[in-house]
């Protein structure tokens, strides 16, 4: 999410706290002029609250669990990092005009994901090749991160790149509109497990 959805949630969630706590302050009498025994809600609602007894409390608690788990999420979402979402599973390539025809071509963003990484090892005499693809049909984005053997030529695996790249825009129609590449140095001794 932007600046602008996350100050707008840290105003709501400091309206939210600033209310809890004026209603819990007025609710013990600290606030001077509320008589803390007098009642927010109307009377009907407060003898049906009373005749529901014990289920009233445990709704409430699931209420507010549920209330919670979604600000959490929320919450979460809103401060980690932004970056493009993944490409959907399902890829539908349309003809050029944009009608879906007979020749409409179904591809999972899965495999040619590793299709690409396939032909990066082979084309880049890398050790392994990890691709990701984000964003949409219309603006993908390629991110590539590349283990080297230790006597890798860096130059000619730079050469190399553009080749795969338009290997994948001949057999998806895709054509990254950015594309980031991250080159790790293999060690002498062979991929360790961790």
């Amino acid at each position: 999410m932007d600046r602008l959805n996350r100050v707008l949630w840290t105003l709501i969630a400091l309206v939210l706290m600033a209310t809890g706590v004026l209603g819990v302050a007025a609710g013990r009498g600290y606030i001077p002029g509320i008589d803390p025994r007098s009642t927010l809600l109307p009377r009907p609602l407060l003898e049906q609250w009373r005749a529901w007894g014990i289920w009233a409390w445990l709704a409430l608690a699931a209420a507010g669990l549920v209330l919670s788990w979604l600000g959490w999420r929320l919450l979460r979402a809103s401060l980690r990092p932004g970056g493009p979402r993944a490409l959907p599973t399902e890829l539908i390539l349309k003809s050029h005009d944009g009608r879906e025809t007979a020749g409409t071509i179904r591809l999972h963003s899965p495999a040619l994901a590793h299709a690409t990484e396939h032909a990066l090892a082979r084309h880049l005499a890398a050790e392994r090749a990890r691709v990701g693809l984000f964003g949409d049909l219309h603006r993908p984005e390629l991110r590539v991160r590349i283990d080297a053997s230790p006597d890798t030529d860096l130059p000619a695996m730079a050469e190399g790149l553009p080749r795969v790249l338009e290997e994948l825009t001949a057999t998806s129609g895709l054509r990254p509109d950015s594309v980031r590449v991250t080159v790790r140095p293999g060690s002498a001794t062979g991929p360790r497990v961790h």
